[in-house]
């Protein structure tokens, strides 16, 4: 059975697992009009709250039952970024407690995991993964100008 375990992670961002967002004009977009699941780009754009939320229902898994794998497997995923970047457990609370209101409680002022990364003290060697990172995208821009 698949765990957030078997996900690679370089801990330079918090991931987590979103569902598929069928998004007008994506292949994914037109079977979910051809099953019936959207009328069209206004029922998308009507029922599209945040891409952290399901739209349509491609398992036939209860939505509940999707929420709380969501929620479990993004908790585990959170509490194991914290645990090998800053150990900020107020952090992590602060998080889960979010994801749990966007999911079960209808909060749609959720922003993001992501938003918190700039507060995120990595491990010296991510730290350093991350600048090669950048000095490499900077090369890669400055050829690509100079031709």
């Amino acid at each position: 059975m698949w765990n957030s375990k078997n996900i690679s992670n370089l801990y330079s961002q918090i991931r987590t697992i979103r569902p598929v967002t069928p998004f007008s004009g994506s292949p994914l977009y037109y079977e979910a009009v051809r099953l019936g699941e959207l009328k069209g780009p206004e029922d998308f754009f009507n029922r599209f709250k945040k891409s952290d939320l399901y739209m349509v229902n491609f398992m036939g898994i209860p939505e509940n039952e999707i929420y709380q794998m969501l929620f479990e497997t993004n908790k585990a995923l959170i509490m194991d970024h914290y645990r090998n970047t800053n150990n900020d457990m107020e952090a992590v609370n602060c998080l889960i407690v979010e994801f749990y209101n966007l999911y079960f409680n209808d909060d749609y002022t959720f922003r993001g995991a992501r938003r918190l990364d700039f507060c995120v003290g990595m491990r010296e060697d991510v730290s350093e993964i991350r600048t090669y990172r950048i000095i490499w995208i900077t090369m890669i821009a400055m050829f690509i100008n100079a031709i």
